[in-house]
């Protein structure tokens, strides 16, 4: 029903920094989401690496200001 993707995609927007996300690598379905939903918030600009049965997306999110009345 893509509530978990919006949720994540909602904290993603949110926040600045560095993410982490860590899954199972024997966990297929969430690599698939995560894959999916990290992918497409960050235009596929993300770094995968697998680690001791780890899979883990790292990226960052830069949050931009909402524009301040003067």
């Amino acid at each position: 029903r893509g509530v978990g993707a919006r949720a994540a995609t909602l904290l993603f927007s949110r926040f600045d920094g560095e993410w982490e996300v860590l899954e199972d690598e024997a966990n297929r379905d969430a690599l698939a989401f995560w894959r999916r939903v990290i992918g497409a918030h960050t235009g596929g600009r993300f770094r995968e690496t697998r680690e001791a049965g780890e899979v883990r997306q790292r990226f960052r999110t830069n949050v931009r200001s909402p524009e301040r009345p003067d």
